[in-house]
C-alpha cells in the first residue's frame, strides 16, 4: 500500500506562516511519483513459500518427488501429474526384505515365506535336483526316498539365499521326521544352509549341513549333535551371530553352534545322500526368513 502524503499547499494553509523556503524544504520530503519510490520506502516482505518442486513445475524435469514408486508423466499449468510404477525398490529399512512398489509406495516385508507347504517346492521357485520325490497334502511337503529297487535315490531342492539375508534375518522352518538315516557327510533328511545343487559337492555343503535322525540332529561332519525326538514336529531356526557363528535353535532353545558357518548361494533341503540304503522320509513346511534379534530391538548389527 502506498503511503499517503499532503501537498505543500495544504501544509502551508495548515501552519499559516510558512515561507517559500520552508515550503521548498517541506516539498523535499514529499515522495516523487513512480514505482522506484514505492520500492525505496515500503518494508521488505519475505516471499511466501511456493509449492514444493515435487508438485509445482515449469517443465516435466521439475517433477522429481524422490519416490521410486512413481514417475512424472505431465507438467500441466505448473502442476505435476504422476503414475504409479511396479518393481523392486528400497524402503530404507535393513530389516525388511523383498521391498516392492505397491500403489505408489515402497513396501517391504519383515518376514518372507520361502516354502509354504501348500504347494510343491518347484511351484514356489525351488530347483529340484536328483529324484523329484516331494509331494504335498496342501499344508505340508513330504520328501520320501525309500528303496524301491536295488539302487539309491536322493532328492534335494535349492532356493537362492545370500549371506546378507542372514545378517538381519534368521532362517526358520518346521520339520518332522518319519524315518531317517545318517552317516558322516550323508543324510536322508537334511537342511543345507550352504548349497550349490545336487547332493553337495563342496566341503562346506556337506560338513555343515543339519542332518536329522529319529532321535537327534547334528552337523554333517558329526562334530556336534543334539538329542531331540525329531519324530515330533519342531520349529528350527538358524541364525548367524556377531562372531560369524551359526546358531541353531530348536523351539527357541539353543541346540548347536557352528564357528565360521558359510551361507548361500542357496539354501537346500531333502535327501542329500547318494549312498545306497541311506533313505528316509520327512515332512517340512513354513520355511521363512524372520527378523533376527538385532532387528527386533531396533536395528541390524554393525557390519
Amino acid at each position: 500500500m502506498r503511503p499517503i502524503h499532503s501537498s505543500p499547499l495544504v501544509i502551508a494553509l495548515a501552519i499559516g506562516c510558512s515561507t517559500p523556503a520552508e515550503l521548498d524544504e517541506l516539498e523535499a520530503w514529499d515522495e516523487p511519483d513512480g514505482p522506484a519510490a514505492d520500492a525505496a520506502i515500503e518494508p521488505t516482505v519475505a516471499a511466501a513459500a511456493g509449492p514444493s518442486p515435487s508438485t509445482y513445475c515449469n517443465v516435466l524435469s521439475d517433477c522429481d518427488d524422490g519416490n521410486p514408486c512413481t514417475i512424472a508423466t505431465q507438467c500441466i499449468e505448473h502442476h505435476c501429474l504422476y503414475a504409479d510404477v511396479s518393481g523392486p525398490c528400497d524402503d530404507g529399512s535393513a530389516c525388511t526384505l523383498d521391498d516392492t512398489c505397491i500403489a505408489g509406495q515402497c513396501v517391504g516385508s519383515e518376514e518372507v515365506v520361502l516354502l509354504s507347504g501348500t504347494q510343491l517346492p518347484a511351484t514356489e521357485g525351488w530347483q529340484p535336483y536328483g529324484d523329484d520325490a516331494a509331494t504335498t497334502n496342501g499344508s505340508i511337503v513330504t520328501v520320501s526316498t525309500p528303496i524301491a529297487s536295488p539302487q539309491y535315490r536322493y532328492a534335494t531342492y535349492g532356493l537362492g539365499l545370500s549371506a546378507a539375508d542372514l545378517t538381519t534375518h534368521d532362517l526358520q522352518w518346521t520339520l518332522r521326521v518319519d524315518s531317517a538315516d545318517f552317516n558322516p557327510y550323508d543324510a536322508s533328511a537334511a537342511v543345507l544352509p550352504h548349497f550349490t545343487g545336487w547332493y553337495g559337492w563342496s566341503s562346506p555343503t556337506r560338513a555343515q549341513m543339519i542332518a536329522f535322525e529319529e532321535d537327534r540332529i547334528g552337523w554333517g561332519d558329526a562334530s556336534a549333535q543334539y538329542l531331540v525326538d525329531t519324530t515330533l514336529p519342531h520349529v528350527y531356526r538358524l541364525g548367524v551371530n556377531g562372531a560369524g557363528e551359526g546358531e541353531l535353535f530348536v523351539d527357541n532353545n539353543l541346540a548347536l553352534v557352528r564357528p565360521g558357518i558359510v551361507i548361500g548361494p542357496m539354501v537346500g533341503f531333502g535327501d542329500q545322500t547318494n549312498d545306497w540304503g541311506v533313505d528316509g522320509q520327512f515332512e517340512i513346511s513354513d520355511m521363512r526368513l524372520v527378523p533376527n534379534a538385532w532387528c527386533k530391538v531396533g536395528g541390524p548389527p554393525a557390519k
